[in-house]
């Protein structure tokens, strides 16, 4: 919090209300996944600073990209916090000083604040800072009320436009950003496991205070706020000119914030290893510290519009660091203790099913009538759970994490490029459907700046940095993000409905089908209830594994519930003629349903990353399965993987968005990914993966009996699980050595042959 916000209103100006409000709740969001991204491989790494990070996990290129990524922020943070002093105190000494006096008295005061080294030492002046900050939203507020009245101008809240949305977006990167202090300040905590609550709590409190302080800049200047705020006020205004007096004085407390990790960048760059590892950088430090207040305060000077060096420094490298980065460290960090939770592995289910299919789920009830729709869903949600069932049971007896990995233990090299390909065929579609509904939803917004296909393209290159997250749990509130905005357009559809207030009068036979509804049906619905892919990976990350069945029946009575309702809605609300793509029947101009656009466009991109690494698994195995046959997970050397992961990724995405642009029905598309991708992939293969388990235990048991010659070697259970290894002598004589797992599990066992037989043939027949 700080010299951001002097920005913010004008955000609001340049973006219109409600879409600046839902850039705000974005941003919040995805400020909070990075601090926990960067949280995280902080208690991987033992690092504390982005440095010390980057040096342990990246090589070099990668190394000097933080690196200059954090010099050009932190520079530039420090040129805003001179502007921001200069414009505050400047006006009440402008007839003694210049500005550019002020600005060198204010850089040599600066500098022995910078010697600090630890947050906690400036924990009263952040307290300090923190009250400047409330004051000046108190002042605003004060002000605002005073105008009293909503801007005459402002009619239209929602409408929006992409040079509006590109003016706002760095600005409030710049505003959310506190991630370089978010892996110090967990290196100082005494109870490291209250970091989550701390990164939520922050940004919950920021998001509050910057939406109303935007909100009441907007009222104070009647919809025209100035790039800085307080520059809009007149210089004999007593009461902001307290604001003046006080924040020009405090905002010099916030250079120290910053000023450590920008000192250890410079400390990595210029000096040798072996005097950082002494410690010998006093006086470096003192020459560096002057060097790098000067270049800001020089900057400051030239640049004094608050809102240029606001894009320069938001644009170039706050995104990219505070955003870009921690997923950088997040792919880095590879090994994953289980985290699950019985609600966060229902959201992820949820949020997995949840999606583009159901804007096209009217239109299933218009083809295959009311009743044989609805017991349809009845089906598909119970049929699913039997499929979600067979993935958690085949995971558990594998221990793999994937359909990928688990096609390679139980299969052989034909029915592993049959899963493959169905994989690919299932998330590339998917990925498609994304970018149709997000175009669908976006595209009318902006249709007067930008073509669909431009609009398309920069979507593509927003979804590139967040496909690097690995784990399921690491996506619990953008997945909660994507619950709460389906269930917003749910009671949107619900308001509409309502309103029609009549059943369709054309409909009055609703048992009566066609196997061309049901048809057209069942893909749709099946991509609407398709979750199994990323079970197996809920099914790993889950601390306790008895939760999974309960898990798997609570998303499909939700999913059940919430599809039927919201068909039901849509079918009435089009009088029995819903659109294959419910949101294009409305019209453009309807507010209620814009918001829809508004809210979901954006967060419609937070479910690529759910789908996007079993995707990637899979189309690894297709291009290295000849380097890595018996590999459950493809091996490849940090730089080459990094690189390939890169291409890969940006080659995946781009071919679902020229899918996306060459068919814009969605029905289409739903189609294809249902029928040839999803049906088999979510049904058949957990019933190959069963009856491959089956083929594998049924195997172990055989080896027991058979065999009358000997000496010979027999290995039970194939996956490495339950693993035992016997040798059976001529005369009748077993010797047994059997792995750490199945020992635990036969620990009561006496090591007497026959005993340990019979305990081995009851587990296994138990198994079965």
């Amino acid at each position: 919090m700080g010299a951001g916000a002097l920005s913010l209103p004008s955000t609001m100006a340049q973006a219109n209300v409600v879409p600046d409000m839902i850039l705000f709740l974005f941003m919040a969001v995805i400020a909070a996944v990075a601090c926990n991204a960067c949280v995280a491989t902080s208690e991987y790494t033992g690092k504390h600073s982005f440095e010390s990070m980057a040096a342990l996990l990246f090589g070099p290129s990668r190394q000097w990209f933080v690196r200059v990524l954090t010099l050009v922020l932190l520079f530039g943070i420090q040129a805003v916090f001179f502007v921001v002093s200069l414009d505050l105190l400047h006006p009440f000494v402008a007839a003694y000083v210049s500005r550019m006096i002020l600005g060198a008295v204010i850089a040599a005061i600066t500098i022995p604040l910078c010697l600090v080294e630890t947050l906690y030492a400036l924990r009263y002046t952040n307290a300090i800072v923190v009250g400047c900050m409330l004051y000046i939203f108190v002042v605003v507020g004060i002000r605002a009320a005073m105008v009293g009245v909503w801007p005459a101008t402002v009619t239209d809240v929602t409408t929006t436009s992409a040079k509006g949305l590109m003016y706002a977006l760095p600005i409030q990167a710049l505003s959310f950003g506190c991630q370089i202090n978010s892996v110090r300040i967990y290196g100082e905590l005494k109870d490291k496991s209250k970091m989550t609550s701390v990164n939520a709590c922050t940004m919950v409190l920021g998001f509050a205070l910057y939406v109303a302080f935007s909100i009441l800049g907007f009222i104070c200047f009647q919809g025209f706020p100035p790039a800085d705020i307080l520059t809009g006020f007149a210089s004999d205004d007593w009461l902001v000119n307290s604001v003046r007096l006080v924040l020009g004085s405090c905002v010099i407390l916030k250079i120290p914030l910053i000023f450590q990790p920008f000192m250890q960048v410079l400390e990595a760059i210029s000096l040798p290893s072996h005097v950082i590892e002494a410690g010998d950088t006093r006086s470096f430090r003192v020459v560096a510290t002057v060097l790098s207040l000067v270049g800001a305060f020089v900057m400051a000077i030239t640049f004094k519009d608050l809102s240029i060096l606001m894009g320069f420094v938001g644009a170039t490298g706050d995104i990219l660091l505070n955003f870009g980065v921690p997923g950088m460290f997040r792919s880095a960090k590879v090994i994953h203790e289980p985290q699950g939770t019985f609600w966060t592995s229902v959201f992820a289910l949820v949020g997995t099913m949840l999606g583009a299919g159901t804007l096209s789920l009217p239109s299933t009830m218009a083809q295959a009538n009311v009743v044989p729709d609805v017991l349809l869903f009845l089906f598909m949600a119970a049929f699913n759970f039997v499929a979600l069932h067979a993935c958690s049971s085949v995971a558990e007896y594998t221990g793999k994490g994937s359909f990928e990995s688990m096609g390679i233990a139980l299969f052989g090299p034909w029915r592993q490029w049959f899963v493959r390909v169905l994989t690919l065929v299932l998330l590339f579609g998917i990925q498609a459907v994304f970018f149709v509904v997000s175009l669908d939803m976006l595209h009318p917004l902006v249709a007067s700046y930008v073509s669909r296909f431009v609009l398309g393209a920069v979507l593509t290159a927003l979804t590139i940095p967040l496909c690097l997250l690995e784990t399921v749990y690491a996506l619990r509130y953008t997945n909660a993000i994507i619950i709460a905005s389906m269930l917003y357009i749910f009671a949107v559809v619900g308001v509409r409905a309502a309103m029609v207030g009549t059943w369709p009068t054309t409909v009055t036979d609703v048992t009566s089908t066609s196997a061309k509804g049901l048809m057209y049906a069942l893909p749709i619905q099946a991509l609407s209830f398709g979750c199994q892919i990323n079970s197996v990976r809920i099914y790993s990350e889950l601390k306790d594994k008895s939760q999974m069945t309960g898990i798997n029946a609570w998303s499909m009575v939700f999913g059940f519930i919430l599809y039927v309702f919201f068909t039901f809605a849509g079918f009435v609300c089009f009088q029995g003629f819903p659109p294959a793509d419910i949101l294009t029947g409305f019209s453009t101009d309807d507010w209620l349903v814009n918001s829809i656009r508004i809210v979901l466009g954006p967060c419609v991109l937070l479910k690529i990353p759910l789908i996007f690494q079993p995707y990637m698994q899979a189309l690894e195995g297709l291009m290295f399965a000849t380097s890595a046959p018996t590999s459950a997970s493809i091996s490849l050397d940090p730089p080459r993987e990094n690189k390939l992961r890169v291409a890969m990724t940006v080659v995946s995405l781009v071919g679902s968005f020229i899918m996306a642009i060459a068919f814009k029905d969605l029905s289409v598309i739903m189609g294809f990914v249902g029928g040839i991708g999803d049906l088999s992939i979510n049904f058949a293969v957990p019933g190959k993966s069963c009856h491959g388990t089956c083929d594998k235990l049924s195997g172990a048991i055989r080896a027991l009996h058979d065999g009358n010659g000997g000496p010979h070697v027999q290995q039970v259970d194939e996956m490495g699980r339950h693993c035992l290894v016997y040798v059976r002598h001529r005369d009748g004589h077993f010797e047994f050595n059997w792995s750490a797992g199945l020992k635990q599990r036969l620990s009561p066992c006496t090591e007497d042959p026959v005993a340990l037989k019979t305990m081995l043939l009851n587990h296994a027949s138990c198994s079965l």
